[in-house]
C-alpha cells in the first residue's frame, strides 16, 4: 500500500496477503497477461532423399527385338535395393547396341515439432463472494471471519478504559479487515466522539466494503464529526 507517513512523504507499506484463489476480482482498469506453464515447442527437421537409376541396354537393329536388361536402383536415407529386369526375344543377329542410363534424385524435407504438448487449460480464477450483493470499491482483500469478529468485539467490550479498547482494537486491524457493519460495532463501544472519529479514519483502509462506508456516520452524534471524517475519506483518495 502507498500512503503518507508522518513527513508527508509517500512509503510503501504491506498491508496484508491472501491465497490467490481468494483474491478479490479485477477491476477494468486492471491487465491480467497469463503465461502459458508448458514448455515451448523446438522444432526440428528431418530430410529423406530417394535415387533412381534406370539403364536400358538395346542389342538388335532391323526393328528386330533383341535382349533388354533393365537395372533399378532405389535408395532411401542410405537404406539400398536393387531391381534387375531380363527380357530376352528373338535372335537380334548383328547390329548396334545402345545403353542408355536415366538417373533422378528426390529430396524431401520434412518439419516436425518435437516436444509439443497440449496446452494445459488454465482453469478461470475463483472468487469468493464475502458480501453478496456488493459490487462497490474493495478496500482490502479478505475480511475478518465472524468468529475472529466475535473474539475481538468480545475482547474490547471486557476493557474498561476507552483508551485500552481504542488500542486493542487498533492492534487487531494492522493485519486485518473488517466490513462496514463491523466498524459499526466497534465504534458503538467507544463513549467519546473523538475516540469514535479517531477509529472511524483508522479503519477506513482497512475496511472492504468501502462503498458503504457512509454508513459510519450515524455512530457520530455531531454533524462536525461527519464534516471532518468525510473530508478525510477524500484526502485518501
Amino acid at each position: 500500500m502507498i500512503k503518507k507517513n508522518n513527513k508527508g512523504e509517500f512509503v510503501l507499506r504491506f498491508m496484508s496477503s491472501v491465497l490467490i484463489a481468494q483474491a478479490p476480482r479485477n477491476t477494468l482498469e486492471q491487465a491480467v497477461v497469463v503465461y502459458n506453464v508448458n514448455p515451448v515447442a523446438t522444432p526440428t527437421q528431418s530430410s529423406q532423399t530417394i535415387s533412381t537409376t534406370t539403364t536400358t541396354t538395346t542389342n538388335g537393329s532391323n526393328n528386330d527385338p533383341g535382349n533388354v536388361n533393365m537395372n533399378m536402383g532405389v535408395n532411401v536415407d542410405g537404406m539400398g535395393g536393387g531391381i534387375s529386369i531380363n527380357v530376352s526375344g528373338m535372335d537380334a543377329g548383328t547390329g548396334n547396341s545402345t545403353t542408355s542410363t536415366h538417373s533422378q534424385t528426390t529430396t524431401t524435407t520434412t518439419t516436425t515439432v518435437s516436444g509439443a504438448q497440449t496446452p494445459t487449460p488454465i482453469p478461470p480464477p475463483t472468487h469468493v463472494v464475502y458480501l453478496p450483493g456488493y459490487s462497490g470499491k474493495v478496500g482490502c482483500p479478505v475480511p475478518m471471519s465472524k468468529e475472529d469478529f466475535s473474539d475481538l468485539n468480545a475482547t474490547i467490550s471486557s476493557k474498561t478504559f476507552e483508551e485500552t479498547k481504542f488500542t486493542i482494537a487498533k492492534q487487531v486491524l494492522n493485519d486485518r479487515c473488517l466490513f462496514v457493519s463491523q466498524v459499526k460495532e466497534i465504534i458503538m463501544q467507544f463513549t467519546f466522539e473523538q475516540t469514535r472519529l479517531d477509529f472511524a479514519k483508522y479503519a477506513y483502509d482497512r475496511t472492504y466494503d468501502v462503498g458503504n462506508y457512509f454508513k459510519v456516520n450515524d455512530t457520530f452524534t455531531f454533524e462536525s464529526s461527519t464534516e471532518e471524517l468525510n473530508e478525510y475519506i477524500d484526502s485518501r483518495r
